[in-house]
């Protein structure tokens, strides 16, 4: 995953979320949406874009916050020799 300011991303792993969450989908709404109701009895609506990406849109979320991960922090915990190994890991995996 990787974040733009501007864009979205698909951030749901649907198998992580049904680990914690309820996850329902009706695909005969007028937007389908994936309704994820969070522990605490709250709902995230992930409605489908233009392009068919489901997104949850935070801007219509109040006093909630979103947490991003980074490719950079995470690249940050490893030392340069094991993130190089990593890349090679992949590149022979290819």
């Amino acid at each position: 995953m990787w974040y733009h300011p501007n864009g979205i991303a698909n951030i749901l792993s649907m198998y992580r979320a049904m680990k914690h969450c309820r996850v329902q989908y009706d695909s005969e709404e007028t937007a389908p949406s994936f309704h994820v109701t969070k522990p605490d009895g709250s709902v995230r609506d992930f409605k489908p874009s233009a392009g068919g990406l489901h997104y949850c849109d935070t801007r219509e979320t109040e006093n909630e916050t979103a947490l991003v991960n980074t490719v950079a922090a995470k690249k940050s915990k490893y030392t340069i020799r094991a993130y190089r190994q990593a890349q090679l890991a992949r590149r022979i995996h290819a």
